[in-house]
């Protein structure tokens, strides 16, 4: 998590058993993915948009679709 908190998208692993730990450490929490999708279903494409009190431009919903994905990876 520390990692992911830095900016890097992945570890490079040793040995197999690094691998469920690091894929842990970089899988989203349950909370980041319901935000991601709440933005989502509610941006308006091209524009700024209010969802839940949060200012939704451009690269709000780009993180909220990084998110996802990486959800979908790990």
């Amino acid at each position: 998590r520390h990692a992911m908190k830095m900016g890097f998208g992945g570890k490079m692993a040793i040995h197999p058993r690094q691998i469920e730990p690091i894929r842990n450490g970089f899988r989203p929490s349950d909370s980041d993915i319901a935000w991601a999708r709440d933005i989502i279903g509610a941006a308006s494409p091209g524009e700024v948009s209010l969802v839940k009190g949060e200012m939704v431009d451009r690269p709000v919903v780009k993180r909220a679709r990084q998110v996802l994905r990486r959800a979908a990876l790990v």
